[in-house]
């Protein structure tokens, strides 16, 4: 008979599928313990600020077999989507992944109305075809880029210029924006560095710290606002006492602190261990997914406020470019995934051979500033190449960038080509069409990223 056999082979594939999930599962519940009796904890924290996205259950088990991880990804995606290699004989990261399966069924189809069976004419029950889904899971193996050659990956969206203090009103504005509660600076006179009241809800932290400090406070008891304000814990049927309410808070601030690259060094945990260990294995595991969780929703909220505040500042700066009356600039950078992917990088040479355009649809303002009496397209390239400004975020000044510099009144656009600037004839009227920004004759206020404060307090 054709295909003899392949049920025994199918039989003991599934028994292998089945040894290896339990060996999993062993790991998983031998990680938890090893967390809480030992350093590692402070570790696997940062692994799971990088993997924030990720599951308990997968975050531990990459930071057991490989702490260092920073992004992972599967053998075929990081061909297909990052045109790297896994090098030759490196040992892949094994996670769970789900694996549903769809399953069809006919049952005797059910009026809404009644609730009642819909007979046919003959008075036997109609039937429908019903598909539902049964979860099941199964072994996949990841790798992590230090596992890979090849193209440089892009740059990720993650803001790593937030872990400076250099900005700060943008960190702690997103940290205002998000929290539940509002949140005021005063002095504590019981010597605590801020406090969440569950009664007047609101944040209090104390006043004159430093910036670092105030940030990681602010982290830290916007987590209590979320977590442990009293309605929502009586809401949701849970009890925690203090101890369990300060890890999970202080592991969410070192959490997202460590994604931000503020410093961590001021962390310990040393009542880990004892808190652990009156604790069973099930708290214990909803202890740290909700640490994982709430950690993961911090700092998507966070990346996401912070980029519409420095969204905010650019379009007050581009603003300001065309109805200032001011000298002023603007860097503009080829936005992703616009058409202009296709000429990024390039020189105009290269533009006209194929027949393209540059098009202001294409870019997004980047950078805006005053233009100094001695500033000249020459002096702009070198300050955005050699020393940027501390507050820039955008790359090195570079082909196919643009130059939008107003001078005496008068607005010119210059591409960045291999060698020295094209000026571009159209593109200032296409970012004024874009925007809906037209030139004004009214003064309007100069703006410099350091004092971001107008473009919050004015969006």
């Amino acid at each position: 008979m054709a295909g003899g056999g392949s049920f025994k082979e199918d039989s003991m594939a599934e028994k292998d599928r089945n040894q290896r999930m339990k060996e999993i599962t062993q790991r998983l519940e031998q990680g938890v313990k090893e967390i809480f009796t030992s350093e590692m904890y402070m570790e696997y924290l940062k692994t799971m600020s990088q993997f924030h996205s990720y599951s308990f259950n997968n975050t531990l088990l990459i930071h057991l077999q490989k702490p260092d991880a920073t992004l992972v990804a599967g053998y075929q995606a990081w061909q297909k989507k990052f045109h790297r290699q896994v090098k030759r004989g490196e040992k892949g990261i094994q996670i769970i992944a789900p694996a549903p399966i769809r399953e069809k069924e006919e049952v005797e189809k059910i009026d809404p109305a009644t609730l009642e069976p819909v007979l046919k004419p003959d008075g036997t029950p109609e039937m429908e075809e019903v598909e539902y889904t049964i979860p099941r899971f199964r072994i996949t193996t990841v790798f992590d880029v230090s596992q890979t050659d090849g193209e440089p990956l892009p740059e990720l969206a993650t803001p790593e210029l937030m872990g400076s203090v250099e900005n700060y009103e943008i960190f702690m504005q997103a940290i205002r924006d998000i929290s539940p509660v509002p949140i005021r600076f005063d002095e504590i006179e019981s010597g605590a560095k801020g406090f969440y009241s569950s009664i007047d809800k609101e944040i209090v932290i104390q006043n004159g710290m430093s910036e670092s400090q105030t940030m990681k406070t602010g982290i830290h008891e916007v987590t209590h606002a979320k977590l442990h304000d009293r309605d929502v814990m009586e809401e949701m049927g849970e009890k925690k006492d203090k101890l369990t309410r300060e890890v999970e808070a202080e592991s969410v601030a070192y959490t997202v602190c460590q994604y931000f690259g503020l410093d961590t060094s001021e962390y310990s945990f040393p009542y880990i261990a004892g808190w652990s260990s009156d604790k069973d294995m099930k708290e214990l595991r909803t202890s740290m997914d909700t640490i994982r969780r709430v950690s993961g929703e911090f700092i998507d909220q966070m990346v996401e406020r912070m980029q519409e505040i420095q969204r905010e500042a650019q379009r007050h700066q581009e603003t300001a470019l065309f109805q200032s009356e001011q000298d002023r600039y603007g860097i503009y950078q080829i936005r992703d995934g616009s058409k202009g992917d296709q000429y990024r990088f390039m020189g105009m040479s290269y533009l006209q051979e194929r027949g393209l355009s540059v098009d202001g649809e294409d870019y997004q303002f980047i950078y805006g500033d005053m233009l100094e009496d001695n500033d000249t397209l020459e002096t702009i390239y070198e300050k955005f190449n050699v020393v940027h400004p501390d507050d820039y975020t955008g790359h090195s000044l570079s082909v196919s960038d643009v130059v939008v510099m107003k001078k005496d009144g008068k607005l010119t656009a210059h591409y960045v080509d291999s060698f020295g600037y094209q000026e571009l004839s159209e593109f200032v009227q296409q970012r004024m069409t874009i925007t809906e920004i037209h030139p004004a004759t009214k003064e309007y206020p100069p703006l410099y990223l350091s004092d971001l404060t107008y473009a919050m307090e004015h969006r």
